[in-house]
């Protein structure tokens, strides 16, 4: 018995003393490698069997077809690419989200090894196709094919980047000053509201965080509105999900450019009055502060839409302005005329009587007194009707700007 004994016990400690001591961490990374193959193999027979029985993708995924889908759309704007103006178009890049419930796309995640989110493509399932009523190009609006995510119960929700173009009205009575509206309309072109009805995403994502300022415009709110729109085509409304663009120019750069150099341009036509007759450069001042008050006239308008039915404050100011330097011009001429009168010719009485009352000096009127009164008169004449233009300009430019 005992040899027996120990000749069974014998191979037993063998065993153990040549089993390797790596032989438990390969088991591991062995058991680990298992379990991911069997996770992968679970996602790709989920989107095997759900898309291999999904149907046709061109049917709203409902399983009764007199069911109203309900389509949630969030538009986050992200940044003004460009605000063209004189063509009156808005370029914006948004993060757009679309959200609905697929009937077809739903699972047990018990069934498949817990998988609680499935990734797809857009082209292998059901999408909507919303139609943007301002959009001014088919052809350049953006749309990333980016992957949608499906939970479950089958919601989905389509995270995707943007680009739209679109028509907006320029508002310009208040440029630079200006605030500007524009407006995005997402509908539905072939579904009605008793087939697809669009719905405002409501909750913490939808505040408007994701805008990047581009040193010219800032974006002052976006107004979301639901509302339904019936056509002549068809027996039943359309809904319509509308955002609005309250868009504020920044005026810092306009002010410096072109509103300063303005109001020191006026100070240049009183300067006219204020150089004597015989310095000889009346006229070429006067020419040369009426040229510059055209160049910004014709700068502002070339950056200005062509609207018959507005004009901006500030092209009403220059082209008073113009009007005032084309009238001093007048002016100088006259005084000129004055300057160099004969002395032989005589003063009328009346204008001898007007000088001595301005003058309050008992010294002999000479045509050459007479001409520097003149430009004393017109001096003080211009200075009022300037001060009088330059309030008005920016008093209506407050009280509008306080309307938005």
């Amino acid at each position: 018995m005992r040899i027996i004994t120990l000749h069974r016990t014998i191979p037993r400690m063998v065993r153990r003393e040549h089993i390797h001591p790596l032989t438990l961490p390969i088991l591991i990374v062995m058991c680990g490698v298992t379990v991911a193959l069997v996770s992968g193999n679970n996602e790709k027979n989920l989107v095997a069997e759900l898309l291999g029985s999904y149907g046709s993708k061109s049917a709203r995924p409902v399983q009764n077809t007199h069911q109203t889908l309900n389509v949630t759309c969030r538009l986050l704007i992200a940044q003004i690419i460009e605000f063209n103006e004189p063509k009156q178009q808005l370029t914006i890049n948004a993060w757009q989200r679309l959200s609905w419930r697929d009937e077809f796309l739903v699972w047990d995640p018990v069934d498949f090894g817990g998988q609680t989110e499935l990734h797809v493509f857009p082209s292998d399932i059901w999408t909507p196709r919303l139609a943007l009523m301002e959009n001014v190009n088919f052809d350049f609006a953006s749309i990333d094919d980016t992957e949608i995510t499906i939970s479950p119960n089958g919601t989905v929700n389509w995270y995707t980047p943007v680009i739209y173009q679109v028509s907006c009205k320029v508002d310009v009575r208040n440029f630079p000053f200006d605030v500007q509206q524009c407006k995005l309309t997402f509908v539905p072109w072939v579904y009605e509201k008793t087939g697809l009805a669009l719905q405002n995403s409501i909750g913490a994502d939808t505040k408007q965080t994701a805008f990047s300022e581009d040193g010219v415009w800032s974006l002052v709110d976006v107004d979301v509105a639901g509302v339904e729109v019936k056509y002549a085509c068809c027996e039943n409304p359309f809904s319509h999900i509308i955002y609005t663009l309250t868009l504020e120019r920044s005026s810092s750069f306009y002010i410096f450019s072109i509103l300063i150099p303005s109001v020191l341009l006026t100070t240049i036509t009183l300067a006219v009055f204020w150089m004597p007759a015989e310095s000889g450069e009346k006229i070429s001042l006067g020419m040369t502060n009426l040229l510059a008050f055209v160049l910004f006239q014709q700068l502002i308008a070339g950056n200005m839409p062509p609207l018959g039915d507005q004009t901006p404050i500030i092209t009403v100011y220059l082209f008073c302005m113009v009007v005032l330097g084309c009238a001093s011009i007048f002016v100088a001429v006259y005084a000129l005329r004055l300057y160099h009168t004969a002395p032989d010719k005589p003063i009328p009485k009346t204008v001898v009587g007007v000088v001595k009352c301005l003058s309050r000096q008992k010294i002999p009127v000479t045509w050459q007194a007479v001409s520097r009164m003149t430009d004393k008169a017109m001096f003080v004449l211009f200075l009022v009707a300037s001060i009088v233009i330059l309030l008005f300009t920016f008093i209506s430019i407050k009280h509008d700007h306080t309307l938005y």
